[in-house]
């Protein structure tokens, strides 16, 4: 007699195991009538959601509502200098007129604010634009899970491969923090600060004050940089589990290029485009969650309220040329980001 748990884990094998058929018998149809150069992508859909990062994803994106996962690297957008922006577009219709009608597929990446060549290290492994289309996909969200492959016909490794690489992704993450680096917070304690950074950012302070007091600079967002060894390793699912517990109202992101890693939770949504629908919701002004009645504080402020206004100004002259209607609101919103 078994128990529960015992009948669990044969049903989640056996579901695994149908859906490694369903996408490796797909694929195999789809290679069999594709042209050499073509992309062919096929999917499958997943039992239960999948909230942890696997292990074996590269590249991670997550909201309130939704996750993608993916990993290996198909095919590689870049480009530089100030045409960067058209020229990865053209590159992207290029790479979707290859790939056969049916399913979607997704690049992930991103652009340098500046198109000026990177200086120094930390960069070095991202061009000033880089977007991915991933090998392996997976998605999970209202609608459910699916693991979606994408390969070039004619150079797609041997199925033999892929078999192997799926396993991996069928393999279900408990998605504990196991990493110390995660838990003990201890990093910061461990932070570099760089040579006369203090002052060399007073300086940078005192500059833009002086630059907005003259008149060419209304707002700046200046940063600076901390350089921090850590004792082991970074488990990257762990801390992105973390960044999820701290940050639940946030995007969460994971992009590596090379031997570097980026990731982060920003609060915003810079732009999102459905259909001929597009939609923008940029923040300005903040306080501590900690402060008494800190909502009502920062809606009075008047330094808060003119960043917000100047953001608000800025998007409206951007999307007025091309938009036939304009939705703003008439006060600003509070979100809580913790």
């Amino acid at each position: 007699m078994s128990s529960p748990q015992t009948a669990t884990r044969a049903q989640n094998s056996e579901a695994r195991a149908g859906t490694r058929e369903r996408l490796l018998s797909r694929l195999r149809a789809a290679l069999a009538s594709a042209r050499p150069g073509q992309l062919v992508s096929v999917s499958a859909p997943i039992a239960g959601p999948r909230s942890a990062m696997p292990r074996i994803a590269d590249i991670a994106w997550s909201n309130a509502s939704s996750r993608v996962f993916a990993s290996g690297e198909t095919a590689v957008l870049t480009s530089r200098g100030p045409n960067r922006f058209g020229d990865i577009q053209r590159q992207a219709d290029s790479l979707y007129a290859r790939l056969q009608a049916g399913e979607r597929v997704r690049l992930f990446g991103g652009f340098a604010f500046d198109g000026r060549p990177l200086g120094g290290t930390v960069w070095t492994d991202f061009a000033e634009a880089r977007f991915v289309l991933p090998r392996w996909q997976l998605s999970s969200g209202p609608r459910g899970t699916e693991l979606t492959l994408t390969v070039e016909a004619g150079s797609a490794p041997p199925v033999s491969q892929l078999g192997s690489e799926l396993d991996r992704w069928l393999v279900v993450d408990d998605g504990k923090l196991s990493s110390p680096v995660c838990m003990q917070g201890s990093a910061q304690a461990l932070a570099k600060p760089r040579a006369h950074e203090g002052h060399a950012f007073r300086q940078r302070v005192a500059a833009i004050i002086a630059a907005i007091a003259s008149g060419p600079l209304q707002k700046v967002v200046t940063a600076r940089r901390s350089d921090i060894t850590l004792p082991t390793s970074v488990d990257v699912p762990a801390v992105m589990r973390r960044l999820e517990q701290l940050y639940p109202a946030c995007f969460r992101f994971v992009v590596t290029a090379g031997e570097s890693l980026l990731l982060g939770a920003p609060p915003e949504l810079l732009v999102r485009v459905t259909g001929r629908r597009v939609e923008s919701e940029a923040l300005a002004g903040s306080i501590a969650t900690t402060a008494a009645d800190a909502a009502g504080r920062l809606l009075a402020s008047d330094k808060d309220r003119a960043e917000h206004d100047l953001v608000v100004r800025e998007l409206e002259s951007q999307l007025a040329p091309v938009c036939s209607e304009l939705e703003i609101p008439r006060e600003p919103e509070i979100r809580a980001l913790r």
